[in-house]
């Protein structure tokens, strides 16, 4: 006899089985795996879509846009207009106001660059690959806040290089990503241009 069984004071209780998690109970059907993969790809597409520049459309500028006086538009040519929340930008109380819309805001016209302006960006990029992803964003950039780029270096209303930099480094990625867009072809524009645009053959 132990001593555990000598003193009645000691009760004897009986072990408590344990419940254990179930592997296979825990595994998605093939019905929940199909729906998280379709939510999946319908987010990568709603994000695309949401950085992704618009259909070109025809008409006439948006309401919001300050025209410079005078200012003549290229034909055939996709002309983007562009607007930033002041908020967005590193001179948060500069800009002006548009009828209808809250607080401050800054605007840019853009078109697609021709091989003299692509000259030009390279000339100011002066070599440096860094500073040329810059140069050739700004210099799609035709109108600013209501003015005529002024590419003087001279303090103005039209002064590229301070309104580039008052934009600020928020403001100037995105124009990055529409000189992308503006100047390359589609990951499905590239698809078909080397599915069913190319022929190859060897010669002899």
């Amino acid at each position: 006899m132990t001593e555990q069984q000598a003193d009645p004071q000691v009760a004897i209780v009986a072990e408590q089985p344990l419940e254990f998690d179930d592997p296979a109970a825990d595994k998605p059907t093939p019905e929940e795996v199909a729906a998280a993969e379709q939510k999946e790809v319908e987010a990568e597409q709603e994000i695309k879509r949401l950085v992704t520049l618009p259909e070109p459309t025809n008409g006439g500028a948006p309401g919001w846009v300050k025209i410079p006086k005078g200012m003549r538009f290229p034909k055939g040519r996709q002309i983007i207009f562009v607007r930033f929340r002041a908020e967005w930008t590193s001179t948060p109380k500069k800009g002006y106001e548009i009828e209808g819309e809250p607080g401050l805001w800054r605007q840019a016209i853009c078109w697609d660059m021709s091989i003299g302006d692509q000259k030009l960006g390279l000339q100011r990029s002066v070599g440096d690959p860094n500073r040329q992803v810059d140069e050739f964003a700004k210099q799609m950039v035709r109108a600013i806040d209501g003015a005529v780029v002024d590419w003087s270096g001279m303090p103005g209303a039209g002064s590229i290089d301070v309104w580039w930099e008052e934009i600020g480094p928020r403001c100037r990625s995105s124009m990055h990503r529409i000189f992308g867009q503006l100047h390359t072809l589609s990951k499905e524009q590239m698809a078909y241009f080397f599915e069913s645009c190319i022929a190859v053959r060897s010669a002899g």
